[in-house]
């Protein structure tokens, strides 16, 4: 009996701690490091599902490519980061070992931004947007 309540107790912190979120683009921007001017709009993706478990601090992005293929990005809360650099901003690691600063609007503009933590000599800032997430019920 312990093993069933235990069972449903943790089903139910899983669901309570996931937050859903759905947009119709995904966008690759690039702007000039001074003064923020946008130098590069490309969509990369349409039908967007982002799923932000607040336990694990994680991000789960996918969408359909330019073939119609599903594209997946997580992103992991790395507790070895210690702060950002950029105000509101928090550092999280992908799949492949790379580093992003993730400033989260979903709640307040419904905009998630996923900016490179890499250093560039070029004076150019690459990073990802959503725009015009909405909350939804879609479940795994």
């Amino acid at each position: 009996m312990f093993a069933l309540l235990y069972c449903n107790i943790g089903n139910t912190q899983a669901k309570d701690d996931k937050f859903y979120y759905e947009s119709d683009t995904i966008n690759f921007i690039v702007t000039k490091e001074k003064g923020g001017e946008e130098v590069l709009r490309k969509p990369v993706g349409k039908s967007v599902l982002i799923i932000y478990d607040k336990f694990f601090k994680s991000y789960s992005i996918s969408y359909l490519n330019e073939d119609g293929k599903a594209e997946f990005f997580d992103l992991k809360y790395n507790p070895e980061f210690k702060g950002s650099e950029i105000k509101n901003a928090f550092r999280m690691e992908d799949s492949h070992g790379n580093t992003w600063y993730i400033l989260d609007q979903l709640n307040s503009l419904g905009r998630l931004k996923i900016l490179d933590a890499r250093l560039r000599n070029d004076g150019l800032v690459p990073w990802f947007i959503i725009e015009y997430a909405k909350p939804t019920d879609i479940k795994n």
